[in-house]
């Protein structure tokens, strides 16, 4: 079964409403090395974490979070299908320094 969402835990608060969190599928050959995929989720970072409108691009559905802040934060996915995806995210934290950042996870159902 898929996965319905990732979680992302964080040290402080972040502010949602202002914090970025995006999910990508990777375009990359099955079995691919981790060295690809990293090239290839770097470049989906740089492309598209501030684009605005991308919605229907992305493998996720938004956070599933209601309060204006938290530390941890649940990011809901979409119907994914077997492949490499990439989580990427930006967010202000309450003490109003920001960072970003991302990884990669690979969701691959066993056949049994």
């Amino acid at each position: 079964m898929a996965p319905k969402e990732v979680r992302l835990s964080y040290s402080e608060p972040v502010e949602i409403r202002f914090s970025i969190f995006k999910v990508y599928k990777i375009s990359a050959a099955p079995g691919a090395d981790m060295r690809t995929l990293r090239s290839a989720a770097d470049s989906l970072v740089s492309s598209d974490l501030l684009k605005r409108g991308d919605e229907a691009q992305r493998s996720d559905a938004g956070v599933a979070n209601t309060g204006q802040t938290s530390t941890d934060i649940a990011v809901r996915l979409k119907d994914l299908e077997p492949g490499a995806y990439v989580l990427m995210w930006r967010v202000l934290s309450v003490d109003t320094h920001t960072t970003q950042g991302s990884f990669i996870f690979v969701y691959a159902p066993s056949s049994s």
